[in-house]
């Protein structure tokens, strides 16, 4: 199931906004980066005229307080703007989270023994202290998923 998921995300990456696409160059999504990619769902619905919040366990609500035909207007503007701006990194956070801790700690140092490996100093990883070159890092992921058979 989750070389399915990861393969749904890397053929839908083409066709991704241009943050989706950076964030998920390395198929890993940071808590930072999960929020940038909701303010954007944020300001593509707010720029239409509907509310939306990101809701912490996860997903957004529609505030539109409208009635009838406004509100299904509403919700399908937030959709849409979920849709283009966050669905696949809701993807793959869903993938991340599918991984035991250990499995998360596992991949997480064979990750950095590679960027190491590869002359990056980052002090660790996910959070670095210096970015990698990303299609290094993807590399990285994808060797470090492959080693612990979870590709």
């Amino acid at each position: 199931m989750l070389t399915v998921m990861r393969q749904e995300i890397v053929e839908a990456l083409p066709e991704a906004s241009p943050t989706q696409k950076e964030i998920l160059a390395d198929m890993y999504v940071s808590p930072g980066e999960a929020d940038r990619a909701s303010a954007e769902v944020v300001d593509c619905a707010r720029s239409q005229g509907v509310t939306v919040t990101p809701i912490p366990s996860g997903g957004f609500d529609t505030l539109g307080g409208q009635p009838g035909e406004e509100a299904e207007a509403a919700f399908a503007i937030a959709n849409d703007c979920i849709e283009s701006r966050f669905r696949l990194i809701d993807r793959a956070l869903a993938l991340q989270n599918a991984l035991s801790s250990e499995e998360i700690e596992r991949r997480d140092g064979l990750v950095l023994d590679c960027l190491v490996a590869a002359g990056f100093d980052v002090g660790s990883w996910p959070d670095v202290q210096s970015e990698p070159d990303p299609s290094v890092e993807a590399d990285c992921v994808d060797s470090a998923m492959n080693k612990l058979g979870l590709s």
